[in-house]
């Protein structure tokens, strides 16, 4: 099921309030990346946004010594060493977005609780798109300002 949302909208204004703070979640973590070095970053487990699961080597050189590999090429601090422990606890403390407070803008209640809503956050210039799994759904009623659309206008919106 897919559905449209104006910007100007009351439910378009919750998404930006997501949106904005994604955006703050991704620079927080950004920094941490560029500071040790790494080329990428694998978001928290279980957020849409925001925290450090791994960070990639992608040449797989030039990995501090206070990082160990937890997957090819993909490292994390080790806790036992000073400066490993501090970036740790800069991990720890990134700001995350969770599914949650997604679905709470258009009042999806999932039936499976790790379900959330599907976003294209790209620039449009006056609609959010959003999508919601039918089998998930149950009885989802959108917002008034929410549009239901077919599945060929949701891509048309896209460009693609």
């Amino acid at each position: 099921m897919y559905y449209k949302t104006l910007k100007t909208s009351e439910t378009g204004k919750k998404i930006a309030e997501v949106l904005a703070k994604v955006m703050a979640c991704e620079a927080e973590a950004r920094k941490i990346v560029e500071v040790v070095g790494a080329d990428q970053w694998r978001g928290a487990k279980g957020a849409i946004s925001g925290g450090i699961s791994a960070l990639i080597f992608s040449d797989g050189s030039n990995v501090p010594d206070y990082l160990r590999e937890v997957a090819h090429k993909e490292y994390f601090p080790r806790r036992n060493v000073g400066q490993g422990r501090a970036l740790g606890n800069a991990i720890k403390g990134l700001p995350l977005v969770a599914p949650w407070e997604l679905n709470e803008c258009v009042g999806y209640k999932p039936k499976w609780q790790f379900s959330h809503i599907g976003i294209v956050w790209e620039a449009l210039e006056e609609n959010f798109l959003f999508h919601v799994s039918e089998k998930a759904a149950g009885d989802y009623l959108p917002p008034a300002d929410c549009e239901e659309i077919l599945t060929s206008e949701f891509f048309r919106l896209q460009g693609k």
